[in-house]
């Protein structure tokens, strides 16, 4: 190849590299004032909703029951109107949004190996009340953070019982099986 041609192609190389999306790709972050959240399972509400709009991080998603925010970052500009939507479903009222300063992802900071895994063989709920308590206040209290995998069907019931009527908000990432059983892993931070 000649030098000529070798100075086009990193002509051509350079401007492409420049041009491209992904060379400038920008996240961008935001803050929601959220009107009516009272407990736990309002923010765990909110924070599956948020988790619904095009763009959002879901592994950036922090709603902060006490000062009733909810932040987020995205890979694209969100509008008051999408935010306004997806609130709107959980029953609560969006009061403003803003955009930020970007923030680190929360999640990224746990140990990949939990501290306590409890697997209910069957789905009863009723029964597993006590046991429900005692994890969600371990979990809040030392700042643990929890994963609950468990039949869709079961979803509500499970994070009903983990959340409901707390005024602590936990760390909580749901994820659907096929089994009939529910998993519960709790993770400490490094």
């Amino acid at each position: 190849m000649g030098q000529k041609t070798l100075s086009i192609f990193t002509v051509t190389l350079s401007l492409l590299i420049l041009v491209s999306p992904a060379a400038w790709a920008k996240d961008y972050a935001y803050q929601a004032e959220i009107k009516g959240m009272a407990c736990a399972f309002c923010a765990y509400n909110v924070s599956k909703k948020t988790a619904t709009i095009v763009g959002v991080d879901n592994n950036t998603i922090n709603v902060n029951l006490k000062d009733k925010r909810d932040e987020f970052q995205a890979s694209r500009r969100i509008t008051q109107a999408e935010v306004e939507a997806a609130i709107s479903q959980t029953g609560f009222t969006l009061k403003a949004l803003k955009e930020i300063e970007q923030k680190k992802a929360h999640q990224g900071d746990f140990s990949s190996k939990p501290v306590i895994t409890v697997t209910l063989d069957k789905i009863d709920t009723d029964h597993a009340e006590v046991l429900f308590e005692a994890l969600a206040t371990m979990a809040s209290t030392q700042h643990l953070k929890m994963t609950v995998e468990a039949p869709r069907s079961s979803e509500l019931e499970v994070m009903k019982q983990l959340l409901g009527g707390r005024k602590k908000a936990l760390m909580v990432q749901y994820s659907p099986i096929e089994q009939p059983s529910i998993h519960l892993k709790l993770f400490s931070r490094y």
